[in-house]
């Protein structure tokens, strides 16, 4: 399996998901075991190059080299077919991407809106917030799918 070098992988350290996947990369190889970082203690050297408001979504994979840096779905596939190379060709050319870019998006709410669920319970602001916040949420899906 080849490991992915000069790339450092931002997450969202108060999302259960975005901190197990990034973890596992990292543990399996596909990371360099420094490859993964908090985007809320973003490292000097992505802070310049990353969209702020899109990191608080999308997981964002910066390369420290070139300075590209890449978002959501396309981030991960960049991990994943670096250490498989048989992929880029099975993605780049198959209706797959965009069903997993919608399964991405999907998951992401889910655990968004668990957050959110949780938040709101803990302050006391009741279900008529999480119900409008998932009403929101629900029809970007249907935006993206359609």
């Amino acid at each position: 399996m080849n490991t992915l070098k000069n790339h450092i992988l931002l997450y969202d350290s108060e999302c259960p998901m975005c901190s197990l996947y990034s973890h596992a990369f990292t543990a399996t190889g596909m990371l360099d075991t420094d490859g993964r970082t908090p985007y809320q203690q973003m490292p000097p050297i992505a802070c310049p190059l990353v969209d702020h408001q899109r990191a608080v979504n999308e997981i964002a994979l910066v390369n420290t080299s070139t300075g590209e840096v890449s978002y959501g779905i396309h981030s991960l596939f960049k991990i994943i077919a670096h250490s498989f190379p048989i992929l880029p060709a099975l993605i780049a050319h198959s209706i797959l991407t965009p069903t997993l870019a919608a399964l991405y998006f999907f998951s992401v709410t889910a655990c968004m809106l668990l957050e959110h669920i949780r938040r709101t319970q803990l302050l006391g602001l009741g279900w008529t917030l999480s119900a409008t916040w998932t009403s929101y949420h629900m029809v970007l899906l249907l935006l993206l799918l359609s």
